[in-house]
């Protein structure tokens, strides 16, 4: 197996198997034991097929020495993207700055998710009597 295509795959293998929103899903289910398996079977192979599709698109319409890619020279351009590079090559103008807004948006919902499953966790163990009782 080629080494690129095993890095590949041991990453999606490492962000998958640990799949942190998980936890407040369970506690939250009507019947974890039948529910939880088949989501986190889904989420593996959303994140599979996003990575393998995706990294096999730009491998086909990127070459990887392309001097507009990061690390080609001494300065670094924020538009090195291999994704922004396709679009552009492709004549999609202002795919940059909308890909800017999709990681901003993950950003926030990666945080409101943290804030959430944190507020939970604090106000159970307020009621358990492990944390103040000022978070319930």
């Amino acid at each position: 197996m080629p080494d690129c295509l095993s890095a590949v795959l041991r990453s999606v293998k490492d962000d998958t198997s640990g799949e942190p929103g998980r936890d407040g899903l369970d506690a939250e289910s009507k019947n974890p034991a039948r529910s939880l398996p088949g989501a986190v079977k889904q989420v593996f192979w959303r994140i599979t097929l996003f990575y393998i599709v995706g990294l096999t698109f730009v491998g086909l319409l990127l070459r990887s020495d392309d001097n507009r890619l990061l690390g080609s020279g001494g300065l670094i351009d924020v538009k090195a993207s291999p994704f922004v590079l396709i679009a552009l090559d492709a004549g999609l103008h202002g795919y940059d700055s909308f890909m800017n807004v999709i990681i901003l948006v993950s950003v926030l919902s990666i945080g409101v998710s943290g804030v959430y499953g944190a507020s939970r966790t604090l106000t159970a163990l307020a009621e358990q009597g492990y944390a103040p009782k000022f978070f319930t």
